[in-house]
């Protein structure tokens, strides 16, 4: 082989690897926007399976989508968010989630975010039933609308509410990791506005080879809103960490309180849907609305 040929298939070589390294490389976040947008990202292509992502300081990327997104694995930094977009009427459907299949790992740091908060349904849904009073989901609000939504894997939105304004429920985010789930940040699906009634929280569903972090899952509601749905499903651990999980129903006037919500926690020793539900109100006892929930499901 002569030095010419030797040449070109150096060349040749170095694109094959060039070509293989986009293909398979770090693909990190351009700055806020949606994620189907090659320009949120950078380099300019919407990210697949093999790519790891990496969702930068200070940027919101935006799912405009309820289908499953496969990546190899997301990392998303300080200050960094991940969302989904806001949903409206029961009419319209569930048609925006945050629904993830990682073959490696997550990585949320602190002060990282996966929130959905107040991107459920809008003044509806199957736990709203009025002005003036707040919504059901994994727990009742005021209204005493029906719970709804399953404990073992939830993917349903929180329902909305209104009187003095409209506001939406938590919205949902539904993951699969296959390896560890470094959780320092949130993940959160929670109403967190400002209506004097609230509205339910929403669902968060992480199926993870691993937990570790000291980071929160919450799907709270607010102000006489019922507590969303949380499901975390170990599948190579029995060790749920450090990390927060809450689905508080919200405060009321006096001792009134939206019902909490259910935390369903599995490990890989648990048969399937024989885990731990947990129903924790933080400690508001008094007065609270009834909880009617169904059997684990």
């Amino acid at each position: 082989m002569n030095v010419r040929t030797m040449h070109g298939v150096f060349l040749a070589g170095m694109l094959t690897v060039l070509s293989i390294g986009r293909a398979m490389g770090a693909i990190s976040s351009a700055g806020s926007g949606l994620w189907t947008n090659p320009a949120s990202w950078s380099p300019a292509q919407v990210p697949g399976s093999t790519d790891d992502v990496i969702i930068v300081a200070g940027h919101t990327n935006t799912i405009s989508t309820n289908v499953t997104i496969d990546i190899a694995s997301l990392t998303i930094q300080t200050n960094g968010v991940l969302t989904h977009a806001a949903n409206g009427t029961p009419a319209q459907g569930e048609r925006y989630k945050v629904v993830l299949s990682v073959s490696n790992n997550l990585t949320i740091d602190l002060g990282g975010q996966i929130n959905v908060d107040n991107k459920g349904y809008n003044a509806s849904g199957p736990g709203y039933v009025g002005n003036y009073s707040g919504s059901s989901h994994g727990g009742k609000g005021s209204g005493l609308g029906p719970t709804y939504g399953s404990i073992t894997s939830p993917t349903n939105l929180g329902s909305g509410s209104s009187g003095g304004a409209s506001e939406s429920g938590g919205g949902a985010v539904l993951l699969v990791v296959a390896g560890t789930s470094i959780v320092n940040g949130v993940i959160s699906a929670s109403d967190v506005g400002g209506n004097p009634y609230g509205s339910s929280g929403g669902s968060v569903f992480l199926i993870t080879g691993t937990l570790t972090g000291s980071g929160a899952l919450r799907a709270n509601g607010r102000i006489l809103g019922g507590g969303g749905r949380i499901a975390v499903i170990l599948t190579n651990s029995t060790d749920f960490g450090a990390i927060g999980m809450q689905a508080y129903g919200g405060s009321g006037n006096g001792n009134n309180y939206g019902t909490a919500g259910t935390i369903y926690q599995q490990h890989k020793d648990h048969p399937p849907n024989h885990g731990k539900l947990i129903v924790n109100n933080n400690n508001h006892s008094g007065d609270n609305w009834f909880y009617d929930n169904p059997a684990v499901q």
